[in-house]
């Protein structure tokens, strides 16, 4: 009979528990990093759509300034629908975010709920849409009205040194967007100070399909009809299609907002003009501006940024 050798078995047990401590030991260290990314700033923000190359721009903007501030964001889409948006907001507080970011859908839909986290200590900040609160931290974005007026101040001073000032105007407007309505207004209140211009029609454009169908049916309805103001890029593209179908070359087209597409066709003449906002500098301000609010920094309550009127003469600036 073989005489145990308590030899090996000591050398065997001292190298099951040296490697047992030193897995202990790798794996209390995972569990530190992972502590430590709980001190890391975490935003929330809900954009209206992802669908449309603006909010495509926001989401953009707001990732870059993320990650430049060294935070965390999930950004969620309620595809333009309120009570998606409301839920998605609670979500965001039930997270127990730091900060939250709202585009609204509408002006009063999310109100409650912003409140809610307001009320329970999260930060917030507003943007592209003025909500019907005065409880939020900021609201940052642009004066949509103030942009419509100016778009209507060069259609203006088109149809009175182009067309003897008449004109017959045509809207296209995404009309569930208070934001978008807010332009369209702009722009009527500054055409009806013309004696001979007459806001025609006003249809649905919330994107290129349905844009160059309500265009279509403009051309039918008034044959004469001289200007199409689309207040939004999807808009304008798609009134854009709908005349080179039609071979329509005498209507010319105000834009809102501005792409590449936007850029080249302004280029080649096909539209008139666009008012180009800054939606990447519109994502990059409201994160700036939440993680300022979330580290105690006392915010004005409006932060406005600046549109510009974009024609051939300056087109190349935006391309």
């Amino acid at each position: 009979m073989k005489k145990f050798n308590y030899a090996v078995f000591f050398f065997l047990l001292t190298f099951i528990l040296v490697a047992c401590s030193e897995e202990s030991s790798s794996n209390n260290e995972t569990v530190e990093a992972d502590n430590s990314s709980d001190d890391k700033i975490n935003i929330g923000s809900t954009v209206i759509t992802s669908e449309h190359a603006f909010y495509v721009d926001i989401i953009d903007g707001m990732e870059i300034e993320a990650e430049k501030q060294g935070v965390d964001i999930t950004i969620s889409d309620p595809k333009s629908d309120a009570e998606t948006q409301n839920k998605q907001i609670s979500d965001f507080i039930q997270q127990d975010v730091d900060g939250l970011i709202v585009y609204g859908v509408d002006p009063s839909s999310s109100v409650p709920r912003v409140e809610e986290a307001i009320d329970q200590g999260i930060p917030v900040v507003t943007a592209d849409m003025e909500l019907k609160t005065d409880k939020i931290n900021t609201y940052v974005g642009t004066n949509n009205k103030s942009a419509g007026e100016e778009a209507g101040k060069f259609a203006v001073d088109y149809i009175e040194e182009n067309l003897n000032g008449e004109a017959d105007v045509g809207i296209v407007v995404w009309e569930s967007s208070v934001t978008q309505k807010d332009r369209a207004q702009g722009f009527i209140d500054e055409v009806e100070k013309v004696p001979g211009a007459e806001v025609v029609a006003q249809l649905p454009g919330n994107d290129q399909e349905t844009s160059l169908e309500s265009t279509q049916s403009l051309l039918q309805s008034h044959p004469d009809l001289d200007i199409i103001f689309t207040t939004n890029e999807g808009g304008a593209l798609g009134a854009k299609n709908a005349l080179e179908i039609s071979g329509e070359e005498d209507v010319k087209i105000i834009g809102f907002d501005i792409t590449e597409q936007l850029a080249t066709a302004i280029e080649d003449g096909s539209i008139l003009a666009t008012i180009a906002q800054r939606p990447k500098l519109m994502g990059e301000t409201t994160v700036e501006s939440v993680v300022a609010a979330i580290e105690g920094e006392e915010l004005d309550s409006n932060i406005p940024l600046s549109v510009e009127l974009v024609t051939q003469d300056n087109v190349d600036e935006f391309k």
